[in-house]
């Protein structure tokens, strides 16, 4: 007797589905609300932004509330040490056990190297800076120097928010009022935000375009340079008066997780949480995970993130 052709076709269906399975991005879809499972970290009375990962992938230095202070957390413990309450500044990690601060200078310079925080001796010392400055002569501006190979030059100057391209002596690109500028590993795109917070745009120059993917702020880049992470704001609807605009007060109320894959310009949304503003999102140096800062409840949290990896 033979059998149905339904059930013929039953083992190829079922290895068909095998396939497909295996080949969508590692991305566990956890539950409606936060489509990657997430993990608070650091204490919960402390509020913390703008987390930066160690280069070994165990600590992530935050920041305290409205940017004060400065915290290293453990990735595993949670417990968060408070080193300088009182720095305002800009800081980044000089190897697992060091910190480089920058203090904010006069309105025609970006940042200028202050100290080095030694972790294992508790040390402030002054330090000789790891990255580069120059002025430019055109507009006689000091720019910080983000990526620089093969004649591929690219700066940006804080104050001025402005984004500088050249290939030799060629200026591909030259923009005011850019931030959130965020180089691929490669240096072959920068990515960068334009506008006010609650209604940024992002945007990716690959050498040549200037692609506009849609409302995202604050991007970085997995390890293999293939996927762009970013926070995807919501603004209220409420009326805003023009005063209100040009002061940049624009009330936000959500932001989540989303990745594009490039050149694809392939997005996943990696949260949906209207509890949380999930923003300056880091990817851990492994590429496996994610930490962010929740805006609203001022804790980090961290994100599996298996699409990303280096290879």
């Amino acid at each position: 007797m033979s059998l149905p052709l339904s059930l013929k076709m039953l083992p190829i269906c079922l290895v068909a589905f095998a396939l497909f399975v295996q080949c969508q991005p590692t991305v566990p879809l956890e539950r409606k609300q936060s489509l990657l499972r997430q993990t608070a970290v650091g204490p919960s009375n402390q509020f913390l932004v703008t987390p930066r990962w160690s280069p070994d992938g165990q600590r992530l230095l935050a920041s305290g509330y409205h940017g004060k202070g400065l915290f290293v957390v453990d990735r595993k413990t949670s417990v968060a040490r408070e080193w300088l309450p009182n720095f305002v500044g800009r800081a980044r990690w000089r190897g697992d056990h060091a910190i480089e601060l920058f203090v904010f200078s006069s309105a025609n310079q970006a940042t200028s190297p202050h100290t080095l925080l030694d972790l294992k001796t508790g040390q402030v010392r002054d330090s000789k800076p790891t990255l580069r400055q120059w002025v430019s002569p055109e507009d006689h501006l000091l720019y910080e120097q983000l990526w620089e190979r093969d004649g591929r030059k690219i700066s940006y100057q804080w104050f001025q928010q402005l984004l500088q391209i050249k290939v030799g002596d060629e200026v591909l690109m030259k923009q005011q009022g850019v931030w959130g500028v965020s180089v691929s590993p490669d240096g072959r795109m920068v990515a960068f935000s334009t506008g006010l917070l609650a209604r940024g745009q992002l945007h990716v120059h690959d050498g040549k375009t200037i692609h506009d993917l849609g409302a995202g702020i604050h991007p970085t880049w997995s390890p293999d340079g293939r996927w762009l992470i970013y926070s995807r704001p919501k603004a209220s609807d409420n009326e805003t008066s023009a005063s209100d605009l040009r002061k940049g007060q624009l009330e936000l109320i959500g932001a989540d997780l989303y990745a594009v894959q490039l050149p694809e310009k392939r997005f996943v949304p990696l949260t949906e949480t209207p509890h949380q503003f999930e923003l300056e999102p880091a990817v851990s140096p492994d590429g496996n995970h994610i930490a962010c800062a929740d805006w609203k409840s001022g804790r980090l949290l961290l994100l599996p993130f298996g699409i990303g990896g280096k290879r």
